[in-house]
């Protein structure tokens, strides 16, 4: 089994990478009072269970996407610090084409005071095409055009998709 990969970017973006790291304070906090506390067998197993909830969620905001490509096949991939905990395949059946799609999005955020107001985010989609380019499948959505690079050029690397530049 042959295998090749590349992470590519977290799975959150910062705000939510933040509030999940802050959330798991909640269990970090609990183990630390129910620890103070005199701890009996039943104690231990509330310990041990906030404790794996603790590193769950502290994993979970470290998530980063990637992809890998095994056995000639292409799979869309999660990894906790480089390492891959799951996988999934990439439909490439009546795909030919890998394109990176330029668009902007808005995204509205609430000021001080409740007023709230909008603002562009450039986008960088990288999909997969049939040879009509009528259908689509968006593979990843980046902030950074050199992401979207890369992640065109390991699928290239890895498949006979053709590369297609839309501007």
């Amino acid at each position: 089994m042959i295998s090749n990969q590349i992470v590519l970017r977290y799975k959150f973006d910062f705000f939510k990478r933040t509030s999940l790291l802050l959330f798991s304070l909640i269990p970090l906090l609990l183990i630390v009072q129910l620890l103070l506390n005199s701890v009996n067998f039943l104690g231990a197993l509330v310990v041990l269970f906030f404790l794996v909830f603790f590193v769950a969620i502290l994993s979970l905001s470290f998530l980063k996407k990637g992809l890998v490509h095994i056995n000639e096949e292409l799979y869309k991939a999660y990894f906790i610090f480089g390492t891959r905990i799951f996988k999934y395949k990439i439909d490439l059946t009546d795909r030919t084409v890998v394109s990176i799609l330029k668009n902007y999005t808005a995204k509205k955020m609430i000021l001080k005071g409740g007023s709230s107001q909008s603002s562009k985010i450039r986008n960088y989609e990288v999909n997969v095409l049939n040879e009509k380019q009528t259908k689509r499948d968006v593979l990843f959505l980046f902030k950074k055009e050199t992401e979207a690079n890369k992640a065109v050029k390991f699928i290239k690397e890895h498949t006979s998709l053709k590369v297609k530049v839309h501007k």
